[in-house]
């Protein structure tokens, strides 16, 4: 996987939610033409609306030289119309979108007029999935899911680099890094509770071994019978 960062473009981008302690170690932007065609996949339904009509309009025209009616020129312009304000906002949140990844969490960047981050850490990482949709796949790029237990109304609920390179080498290089750092989290939380049982079975042990300081009294009891002569 190609861990080459752009620091003049994407690194800037994420230093606003780094910590002191924190280092970039991946950054990518998705691929533009993937990116905004995927938007339009909504739109295609209506192009293949519009090819229909435009087909039946020519058939009628050459077979039955029936003119053109002016409803296929109003919808033809307000299919491209729509078309040419999907593709414009796509570009615009392309500008803004951004993905990478530090030795603590991974991180991505959205938004069109407003730049939203999300940071998620590697402990609340459940799983990483790839997935590839008929237009990823004709660009060789693929979506990466990071699954964390969130749903919403759909189902559940990913943080996604969408459109990226190498898509399953990514998935392999995350899980990696993931399973390395929830272990290494695993072994420190043993380690501090064995420390605290270690520490609590010294203070057993030291009570133990001192009992005269729980009952002083004991201490000299030949010392007391002289007494009790005495008198």
């Amino acid at each position: 996987m190609n861990t080459h960062i752009n620091h003049n473009e994407i690194l800037p981008e994420f230093e606003h939610i780094k910590e002191k302690d924190e280092v970039l170690l991946w950054a990518k932007k998705p691929q533009l033409a993937p990116f905004v065609l995927i938007s339009l996949f909504f739109a295609s339904l209506i192009v293949l609306s519009q090819m229909a009509s435009m087909y039946s309009a020519v058939f009628n025209l050459v077979v039955y030289q029936k003119p053109l009616s002016d409803e296929l020129f109003s919808n033809t312009f307000m299919f491209l119309l729509v078309s040419l304000m999907v593709c414009t906002w796509q570009y615009f949140a392309y500008k803004n979108e951004s993905y990478g990844y530090s030795n603590k969490r991974i991180m991505v960047k959205t938004g069109v007029f407003n730049t939203d981050f999300i940071a998620v850490d590697y402990k609340k990482i459940i799983e990483v999935s790839v997935t590839i949709n008929p237009i990823e796949n004709m660009f060789g790029v693929g979506t990466v899911r990071f699954f964390t237990g969130k749903t919403d109304k759909n189902g559940s609920a990913y943080d996604c680099w969408q459109c990226v390179e190498n898509p399953y080498e990514v998935m392999k290089q995350m899980n990696k890094i993931i399973s390395e750092t929830q272990n290494k989290d695993k072994s420190n939380d043993n380690v501090s509770e064995n420390n605290k049982e270690n520490s609590a079975e010294n203070v057993a042990d030291n009570s133990s071994e001192n009992p005269s300081s729980e009952n002083p009294s004991s201490e000299n009891p030949s010392s007391e019978n002289s007494n009790e002569k005495d008198v």
